[in-house]
């Protein structure tokens, strides 16, 4: 009997597969800390932004959330660390020129 596999669940799997992937790759190059906060010169060379969001928990505990958002400029020093241990490849150039 062939399995269906849900779609929505097949992608979420895959996403969170990636975003390990992803985080561990980065702790390995020692750009985010155990916690996956970048550090503080990556947040000071404009690399990632740390946003502090303050939220009251159910039994009035108030705690503080963490989201790091990344700059293009990030994207790309994390686009150069990929080629540089060879986990992607380089992007080809375009060098068709129109006639």
């Amino acid at each position: 009997m062939l399995k269906l596999k849900n779609v929505r669940q097949e992608s979420s799997d895959l996403m969170d597969n990636f975003e390990k992937a992803k985080d561990n790759f980065l702790r390995k190059e020692k750009v985010l800390m155990k916690n996956n906060i970048p550090k503080q010169h990556f947040v000071d060379e404009g690399y990632f932004r740390v946003i502090e969001t303050k939220y009251t928990k159910p039994n009035g505990d108030v705690s503080i959330n963490l989201k790091t958002v990344v700059y293009q400029k990030g994207v790309d020093y994390i686009r150069k660390l990929l080629i540089k241990k060879r986990k992607v490849e380089q992007p080809q150039s375009n060098t068709d020129t129109a006639e």
